[in-house]
């Protein structure tokens, strides 16, 4: 069993700095107590009967030491990377493209609902597992999301609103207790239009995404 001083992981998505319709994502675990470890990106998720392989998105993965050093790891497949000397990680860092862009292109495309978008000025799908990724045996670790995004987009989610980090009110901060209720809960970061209504004691919102922009990703 793999042991973490602190409990909460801490994973920055940063919107605002969109290089060939790619994003930074860094997942910082605290300080592990082991030799080697596993990092995953999920191959398929809950309410879709395909393998999608999420870690072929994945690019430029880096395993940083507290120094700033690489740490040395091997890619044993799409999904998941073996990093060694664990216990000086500080914090994984990598490249994540979309899966929409690939809808036209690949025979084994994802289905769009369980995908990822990337629109820079647009908007950012962010079905969280294609973005996220889990450590061996942290599963149940809770999670602290912090999200970079352009001032003049919102995000919409299951999650509620946000919060906005003390250190830096510009930056989103969302909480999900496990890995599961990251994957179960997407982020929509678009242009304000949304629509509010009362069901009960329950306040529903709805966002929506301009049809014109998903028209442009697929043909």
């Amino acid at each position: 069993m793999v042991a973490a001083e602190r409990e909460r992981i801490v994973t920055t998505i940063d919107l605002t700095n969109v290089v060939d319709d790619k994003v930074m994502v860094v997942v910082d675990p605290g300080r592990f107590k082991t030799d080697e470890l596993t990092f995953f990106i999920p191959k398929t998720v809950p309410g879709t009967y395909s393998e999608d392989d999420y870690g072929k998105y994945i690019e430029q993965f880096k395993a940083l030491d507290y120094k700033g050093g690489e740490l040395d790891f091997e890619r044993l497949d799409n999904n998941s990377w073996v990093i060694a000397n664990a216990a000086d990680l500080d914090k994984v860092t990598y490249w994540v493209n979309d899966t929409y862009d690939t809808e036209r292109e690949m025979e084994d495309k994802v289905f769009s609902p369980a995908g990822t978008n990337i629109l820079e000025g647009k908007n950012f799908m962010l079905n969280l597992h294609g973005f996220v990724g889990y450590f061996s045996d942290l599963e149940e670790s809770p999670y602290v999301l912090k999200i970079m995004a352009p001032d003049n987009m919102e995000p919409m989610t299951s999650m509620g609103r946000g919060a906005a980090d003390p250190k830096d009110p510009s930056v989103d901060v969302f909480n999900a207790g496990r890995y599961f209720e990251v994957m179960d809960n997407p982020i929509l970061y678009a242009k304000p239009d949304t629509e509010t209504f009362q069901v009960g004691d329950i306040e529903e919102a709805l966002a929506y995404i301009p049809l014109m922009d998903i028209i442009r990703r697929l043909v």
